[in-house]
């Protein structure tokens, strides 16, 4: 049966290699998050680890007192430095947005125009078509994949929070395992949610609980699937995490020279 369906996932995006366009950048937001999650409780993520991007900011004082008067002396002693910061700073949140919109509009077209394509209709704009269904989704979808992360981070900060008041050593990666299908059945309801949101036209309330119904009544082959594609999943990162580091050593070396440019600028 599994064979099956790779086999027709397989053919279906072969033959219309325009989807590779969307679904690498729903890959960016919606592909594989609830796996990497858990890889990072797999390698023992502590309550401060769960959100790495705002720890580091908090750990390099970006929100003190000190840097705010470091940017206003920095300022007036050298206000192109800082003007140019800025720009860089502005363009980085413009570039952040764009992409998780392009994430969602993404994921939005690939559902669509794989559901059209199935059903044999005939797309003469096909990748207009999938902007199109993107741009009317977007904020349903949108809501959805906020609500899994959500719904992942609390349950993590739950086993977190258990684990630290318990004098039982092990009870971290204990929890963790009795955690793993919950996380795993949340995920897979926001997926079929997904689907009824799109195909179906429902909206969110009723693409939620029919989402959840569906799953229930799979739930077996649903939790197979589950780990299948974290195989999957998990040889495909592998390969395109190694790709990205040998093609992005130059740009990762401007990065930290910046980043040492920057914190001069703003720490002295």
């Amino acid at each position: 049966m599994y064979r099956k369906l790779l086999k027709e996932a397989l053919s279906l995006t072969w033959q219309n290699k325009y989807l590779w366009f969307f679904g690498l950048f729903a890959s960016l937001l919606a592909g594989g998050g609830e796996y990497e999650i858990l890889s990072r409780m797999a390698g023992g993520a502590t309550r401060e680890d769960l959100f790495p991007g705002l720890q580091r900011l908090i750990e390099a004082q970006f929100f003190s007192k000190q840097a705010i008067i470091n940017i206003a002396n920095n300022f007036s002693q050298n206000p192109v430095v800082i003007i140019v910061i800025f720009i860089l700073f502005t363009l980085s949140i413009i570039l952040i947005c764009f992409t998780l919109w392009l994430s969602i509009v993404s994921q939005v077209a690939l559902v669509n125009n794989s559901s059209q394509i199935i059903k044999k209709q005939r797309l003469l704009f096909r990748i207009r078509s999938g902007f199109q269904a993107g741009i009317e989704k977007f904020w349903p979808v949108f809501g959805l994949n906020i609500s899994i992360k959500v719904a992942i981070n609390l349950l993590i900060f739950l086993v977190t929070i258990l684990a630290l008041k318990s004098s039982f050593a092990y009870i971290y990666y204990v929890l963790f395992v009795l955690f793993i299908p919950i996380i795993i059945s949340l995920a897979f309801i926001v997926k079929y949610a997904t689907c009824y949101l799109i195909i179906k036209n429902e909206n969110f309330k009723d693409s939620l609980l029919k989402g959840s119904k569906l799953f229930f009544a799979n739930w077996i082959i649903s939790m197979e699937m589950a780990f299948l594609l974290f195989l999957i999943n998990f040889v495909f990162s592998f390969l395109v995490v190694f790709i990205i580091n040998i093609l992005t050593q130059p740009i990762l070396l401007l990065s930290v020279m910046l980043f040492q440019k920057v914190s001069f600028a703003f720490f002295g």
